[in-house]
């Protein structure tokens, strides 16, 4: 008896139609929008920002030259002077005009 009264009543309550509060759609659409762009730019930094990052540590680790590309090394800095250093005797050039590794002495 109880069952069939509970069962009357739940017959005549039918379906309600459940309706959205005011102003829910913009909300929606803005998080839609919202999830969209985070997809696409999760997307874009694994297929670009990765990459570009790796490219540039590769280019920062490797030595580079004073005298900038396409120089030997040890040709591009400044002038080091010879094992001796500047001076008689010092490894300079038989003038004297420059320190650096030359060949002979002072004055010959």
């Amino acid at each position: 008896m109880i069952l069939a009264t509970a069962c009357d009543v739940l017959a005549q309550v039918g379906n309600p139609t459940p309706e959205p509060p005011p102003a829910s759609d913009r909300v929606l659409q803005l998080s839609r929008y919202l999830v969209w762009l985070a997809v696409l730019g999760l997307i874009a930094l694994v297929a670009i920002g990765i990459p570009l990052i790796v490219v540039l540590l590769t280019r920062r680790s490797k030595g580079r030259v004073p005298g900038g590309p396409g120089v030997a090394p040890g040709y591009g800095g400044p002038h080091q002077p010879g094992p001796g250093g500047p001076g008689p005797g010092g490894g300079g050039s038989a003038g004297g005009e420059h320190d650096g590794y030359g060949g002979g002495g002072p004055g010959v």
